[in-house]
């Protein structure tokens, strides 16, 4: 009922280079079992979008997840066909504003359909990944409370492992430097707009 093709982000700098890895799904993650079906490139029966009444039009972003997800706890039969790929150009113009805009948003979107587990993605469901990300930097601040020398080392090594992501692709000096930057932009940025979400969700339950 639903064909996934992949999906390959044009970019010029190494800082857009770097933010269309934090945001896509490389090929080597192209696995059925635990991929999750984007709009960015995806076939699907009328019917399955009309049994599962379409989109969840209150949210702007993560529609899609949601939708496919919902799809997968019904039992909607999935293929892969990596040969569908979708050329994005949009990643050509992105400014740094842009990119953090898109983090803030797709967490802010993502906490609220409150999806914090599914058994194909397991821990990787985006929202529990971000709660990840607060106990992370919850560790490095008792650390550093502890020992100033122990957290600012936990902290750098944290920022090396950013620097070594993705050891598959050759990517240049000013690519990984930039994979740094844009983790701990990822980061702030996830977990301001997860902190939204949540908040905003919480006001449509009052109302």
């Amino acid at each position: 009922m639903i064909v996934a093709g992949a999906y390959e982000m044009r970019t010029k700098t190494p800082l857009q280079k770097a933010f269309s890895l934090f945001v896509g799904v490389q090929r080597q993650n192209f696995k059925e079992k635990n991929f999750v079906p984007s709009t960015r490139s995806v076939a699907f029966k009328k019917d399955l979008w009309e049994k599962l009444n379409g989109f969840n039009e209150a949210l702007q972003k993560a529609e899609d997840t949601e939708f496919f997800l919902k799809a997968e706890k019904i039992g909607a039969k999935k293929i892969l066909c990596p040969e569908a790929k979708v050329i994005w150009f949009e990643f050509e113009n992105l400014k740094l504003k842009d990119m953090i805009k898109r983090f803030f948003s797709y967490a802010k979107e993502d906490a609220k359909t409150l999806i914090f587990w599914d058994k194909n993605k397991g821990i990787k469901t985006h929202n529990l990944k971000v709660l990840f990300i607060f106990a992370r930097y919850l560790i490095f601040f008792l650390l550093f409370l502890n020992s100033k020398i122990l957290g600012s080392l936990t902290f750098i090594l944290y920022l090396a492992l950013a620097f070594l992501k993705f050891p598959y692709l050759k990517l240049s000096l000013e690519e990984r430097l930039s994979l740094i930057v844009m983790q701990i932009i990822s980061d702030f940025s996830v977990m301001t707009g997860f902190i939204v979400g949540i908040l905003e969700k919480a006001l449509t339950w009052l109302h």
